[in-house]
């Protein structure tokens, strides 16, 4: 275990040194160029404030994008119950975790199915961490776990980090059933 901890430490020493190694000239560079991008992120987010708040006057409400509309968040039972179990489509829900690195990897894979498959079936992400019971009685034991419904059913099952196809032609094949 101490051998371990001198390993770590002489890690953390070696990047602290060669981040020290830069001229005085390269920091200032550095610290400009942070300073200049958080500039512009800080003016980029009060235009978008300016435009939501015209928009709420104006009695609009504007979207972050089409994505995000057709990605139903499952937050409690009731919430899956209605927008799942008892859609009139057929419904894929990704179950997953923030910790998990493939479930990272899979969230751009889900997003791009719940839009290209709007209107024609639910795609569903749901947070095993913070829906323990839902997640065991499904039986979640490896995530990330996707599984498709039909008429409030379980139909199929994908578990583990697949291609976009393979989630497509799942769920093509219960759109067509």
């Amino acid at each position: 275990m101490k051998f371990i901890k001198y390993i770590l430490l002489s890690v953390f020493v070696v990047a602290i040194a060669s981040c020290s190694n830069k001229t005085d000239s390269e920091n200032q560079k550095t610290g400009n160029t942070v300073v200049e991008a958080a500039g512009a992120v800080e003016k980029d987010a009060a235009a978008v404030k300016s435009d939501n708040q015209k928009a709420k006057s104006q009695g609009k409400v504007l979207s972050a994008s089409k994505e995000s509309e057709s990605l139903v968040i499952i937050t409690n039972d009731s919430d899956f119950d209605a927008k799942v179990l008892k859609a009139d489509k057929p419904a894929l829900v990704d179950f997953y975790a923030d910790w998990c690195g493939p479930c990272r990897m899979l969230a751009p894979t889900i997003k791009k199915i719940a839009s290209e498959y709007s209107g024609k079936a639910i795609v569903a992400k749901l947070n095993v961490d913070k829906l323990k019971e839902l997640s065991g009685k499904y039986k979640i034991s490896s995530i990330p776990c996707v599984i498709l419904f039909k008429d409030g059913n379980e139909v199929g099952r994908i578990v583990g980090l697949r291609t976009i196809d393979t989630y497509k032609e799942a769920l093509d094949k219960i759109i067509k059933k």
